[in-house]
This record gives C-alpha cells, structure tokens and sequence, in this order.
C-alpha cells in the first residue's frame, strides 16, 4: 500500500515493479491456501491428491507421477493420507520456488506394507546445510510422526531425491 501510495504509477517501470510485486503476494497466497486447505480422506483422496500434484506441470516444470504397483489407499489411515499430501506438496513447493527444475518424477510403490515414494527432480539441488530448513524439515516432522522414514540423497547441480518409506 505505501508503494502505490508514494509512487508515481503512471511511469513503465513503477507499474511493472507493482504488478511483480502483486504477482508474488497472489502466488504467496495460493500456497497458503493449498497448504491449508482440508484433504479428504475418503474414495475421493486418490482423486484429488493426483489432480493436485498435477496442478504443479506447467510449461516451465513437468510432472509425472509413475504407479510402480497398485495402490490400496483404502488400508492406509487418514492420518497417513494427510501426510503423504502434505509432504508432496512440500516437496513440490519447494521445487517450484527454488530448484529451478524442468522435471518432477513422483513414483509409488506398495511393497511389504509399505509405501515407498521416491521424489526425483533435475533441479539444482541443494546444499547439505539446507536439508533441514523449514519446509523439509516440517515434511520430515510429518512421516516421523507416523514412524515412517524419510532419505535425502541430493547434491548440488545433482538434483533432488527423496525417498519415503510409509508403514501400512
């Protein structure tokens, strides 16, 4: 407000500063509102889980999700759904906003009663300093809380790997 308040906006580059800067504050909070947002646990999670993740391709990033085995999402908890929402889409927040990747490979797998979710990315990956600010470190929080286990194997200009193991 004290920007448009004390610039003058009819100049070129005072509007593209503005419209930038409205950009950002809308992109902010659409993330918000996906974080945020309720998860249904019932018949439709599959559903919208798999529309949310595909909400993320765009022309800049592509996004494959890779079904490895059948998926019985009907045995796993609700709090085990949730977390394996929530944790994806940290993991794909991430990576839109700072790996500058080009592709996303999200692969499921059922094996042993077990989920095991493997995170790819060709982004620019990260130092191991970062492994545990913020986001990923509420991500791990997350899959500790239900005693499943998450593997970082990342490097920088290597990418972004991530493996989830979730008990049934």
């Amino acid at each position: 407000m004290t920007f448009v308040q004390t610039q003058n906006l009819e100049k070129t580059e005072v509007k593209e500063v503005l419209l930038d800067t409205m950009d950002h504050i809308y992109q902010r909070t659409r993330d918000i509102s996906k974080e945020n947002s309720d998860i249904r646990t019932d018949e439709n999670f599959e559903p919208d889980f798999f529309q949310m993740i595909d909400s993320y391709s765009d022309n800049s990033m592509n996004v494959i999700k890779k079904i490895s085995s059948e998926l019985n999402w009907q045995k796993m908890s609700a709090e085990k759904k949730i977390t394996v929402f929530r944790v994806v889409q940290e993991f794909l927040i991430n990576t839109k906003k700072h790996s500058e990747a080009t592709l996303v490979v999200i692969d499921f797998l059922e094996q042993k009663n077990n989920l095991i979710l493997t995170y790819t990315d060709n982004g620019i990956g990260l130092k191991k300093a970062q492994n545990r600010k913020s986001g990923l470190q509420n991500a791990e929080n997350r899959i500790l809380a239900i005693k499943g286990r998450l593997i970082f194997d990342t490097a920088i200009q290597k990418g972004f790997k991530a493996t989830v193991f979730i008990p049934n």
